[in-house]
């Protein structure tokens, strides 16, 4: 019976059927040339002169999209600027892969010697005690001659 509906089939029964074949997998892509240079940065609006001020977010306080208006902006044609600047691949190499990339516009602070600046503190501190004494000698004698005024009149 199993022959008979078989050979209704079409197939005889010493048939086999042909399997089409299998296509290879598609060549690998050409290998990509790294970039000559990546874009590295922070955001606008991470950074402190974010028109928000604001320096953290939270569930109840999140980030909204008009805050990516920069960004946007500034992403079709990238120029380099206080927030975003390029960084050779070979240098992303050389650091194993670690994006976290200094700010190169960011001026490096002076370490100076402590001595050095406490004798600068108390110069400043001096000079402030001076105008707070001329400030306060200029009121009391703008009082004194008001209060003159007063008991004249």
């Amino acid at each position: 019976m199993v022959a008979s509906s078989v050979s209704q089939a079409g197939f005889s029964a010493g048939a086999c059927v042909a399997l089409r074949p299998v296509p290879s997998p598609p060549a690998p892509p050409a290998a990509r040339r790294p970039a000559p240079t990546v874009w590295s940065g922070a955001s606008v609006v991470a950074s402190p002169a974010s028109p928000w001020g604001r320096k953290s977010y939270s569930k109840t306080k999140p980030i909204r999209l008009e805050e990516f208006d920069a960004e946007k902006a500034w992403w079709n044609e990238r120029t380099e600027n206080a927030y975003a600047w390029r960084v050779p691949a070979e240098e992303i190499r050389r650091l194993s892969y670690n994006l976290d990339i200094k700010n190169p516009n960011v001026a490096a602070e002076d370490h100076r010697d402590p001595d050095e600046l406490l004798t600068e503190y108390r110069q400043v501190l001096a000079e402030v005690a001076e105008t707070r004494d001329a400030l306060k000698a200029a009121l009391t004698g703008a009082l004194k001659s008001a209060l003159a005024e007063k008991v004249k009149a």
